[in-house]
């Protein structure tokens, strides 16, 4: 039994010695990378890299700084924004939730709009006023899913407005 239990023993010590090896370098990564943030952010000015949206009849951007540079642009489908996803903690999580929200409304959007537009075909494709139930309930529903739609895209403008509150508060006042 003794030659099994150094075996065994010697394994455990090489498993425990890759393990905090392989721990000591996340952490050590971790740390740098956050240090490049962290040093990114800082120096960065409030006036050369602070966010906010501007309205136009085109749509709605995300622009930076006192010259207006488009980060995104704010469609149909929320978009992928770097600054936000490389973003401390709390910056990610409403940009995260602007995402899902944004999106949701986007999709209850689009199924809105079949079920409207399947509603008003159903309804006037036939003379008889007692067949024309299909078309009503589909119109009733697609009004329902309206609804969620528009809460779901409040929801994710609001969100996106704390993610921009929560980035630009990072920034310095130089």
């Amino acid at each position: 039994m003794l030659p099994n239990t150094r075996r065994s023993l010697g394994a455990s010590v090489r498993q425990h010695t890759l393990m905090k090896t392989v721990i000591t370098s996340v952490s050590l990564i971790a740390c740098i990378f956050g240090a490049q943030l962290s040093a990114q952010t800082q120096s960065c000015s409030y006036d050369r890299c602070a966010l906010r949206l501007q309205y136009r009849a085109s749509g709605v951007r995300l622009v930076q700084g006192r010259d207006a540079t488009q980060v995104a642009r704010i469609g149909l489908f929320a978009p992928r924004v770097s600054l936000f996803a490389n973003a401390d903690d709390s910056t990610r999580f409403h940009y995260d939730a602007f995402r899902e929200y944004h999106n949701r409304g986007a999709t209850f959007g689009l199924v809105s709009l079949a079920l409207l537009l399947g509603g008003a075909a159903a309804y006037y494709s036939t003379d008889q006023d007692s067949r024309r139930w299909p078309g009503v309930t589909l119109f009733v529903i697609g009004f329902g899913v309206s609804f969620a739609a528009g809460v779901n895209t409040r929801r994710g403008q609001d969100e996106l407005s704390r993610t921009i509150w929560f980035y630009n508060r990072t920034l310095t006042a130089q």
